[in-house]
């Protein structure tokens, strides 16, 4: 059973990958096929069962990512609510693979909400490791991770409001926004202050309150060199350490620069991770928007790579 090899079904129960195996079809292609190009409908997903498949993008074909191992999957943006798909997918030699179409795939996963956790926790490793890739790979002092202290009532109110209206935590019940706030502090940044540097070690999860951060990175191509912005960010968006999230050391793939006086709610990853293992409910919906806001951030380095 190749999905049972998969990067994405990796702790899911055997009932569901008996369901999920129903749903896939088997294919093959030869070297230099072409499975499907940037900008197309993104319909399906795949996992490769042999062979090696090059995901590229731009004009001139970049490469962002090689494929070989067995169960690997890709094709998924539309797992992750994106109509197109973001990268040509080319085979580099005869692959043999299995094509899910997510929309029966997504009506499997609301059947199944266990499953579904495992599903995009994996999913969120899998685009994790996909960023790194994008941007090409001093430990400084880090922050402590020391408690905020006890907050006053308006404190509180002020950190629940900036949490249900940020990206990462919209549609949280107000029990679970109340554990989170309790992790929280804020943290007030002048403009051109820098929140990290790339190549930090990371251990936080920054929220936007109010002010602009602008994400930064050096890129060495080879023949093309330079330092690009990757995105640009306002209030209610989220930045930071994600690989905490999935008990993974986290070094810092950006530089974050504040365009103007800013005001961030800081909390620990780790903490975070420890409150979606202890509630599957807030788990899942966390790990669910976290898919999202990563393929937003391939999306924007895949754009900023073309640039270069």
């Amino acid at each position: 059973m190749y999905l049972k090899q998969g990067d994405l079904f990796r702790g899911v129960s055997i009932s569901f990958l008996t369901k999920a195996m129903t749903l896939a079809q088997r294919g093959s292609r030869p070297e230099g096929a072409v499975l499907f190009r940037r900008g197309e409908p993104a319909a399906h997903f795949f996992v490769l069962i042999n062979g090696s498949v090059e995901l590229s993008v731009g004009e001139a074909g970049q490469s962002v990512h090689v494929g070989r191992r067995t169960g690997e999957s890709f094709g998924w943006a539309a797992l992750v609510g994106r109509d197109c798909y973001p990268a040509t997918a080319r085979c580099l030699s005869k692959i043999d693979f299995l094509r899910i179409r997510v929309e029966d795939f997504k009506s499997l996963l609301n059947f199944h909400p266990e499953d579904s956790f495992v599903f995009y926790r994996n999913l969120s490793t899998a685009l994790s490791g996909r960023l790194m890739e994008s941007y090409l790979g001093k430990v400084p002092a880090a922050e402590k991770d020391e408690p905020p202290g006890e907050l006053d009532a308006a404190e509180r109110g002020s950190l629940e409001a900036v949490l249900g209206g940020c990206e990462f935590f919209e549609g949280l019940g107000r029990g679970d926004l109340e554990k989170i706030v309790r992790l929280c502090r804020e943290r007030q940044f002048a403009a051109g202050e820098i929140v990290f540097r790339q190549g930090d070690h990371g251990e936080h999860l920054y929220v936007i309150a109010e002010g602009r951060v602008v994400l930064e990175r050096a890129i060495d191509l080879g023949a093309r060199k330079g330092r690009v912005t990757i995105e640009a960010l306002e209030k209610g968006r989220v930045l930071g350490s994600w690989s905490t999230l999935l008990a993974l050391p986290h070094r810092l793939m950006s530089t974050a620069v504040c365009q103007k006086p800013t005001r961030l709610v800081v909390m620990p990853g780790a903490a975070l991770r420890r409150l979606m293992l202890a509630n599957k409910d807030l788990g899942f919906n966390v790990m669910e928007k976290f898919c999202f806001l990563l393929r937003d951030r391939i999306q924007a380095a895949y754009g900023a790579m073309e640039k270069i």
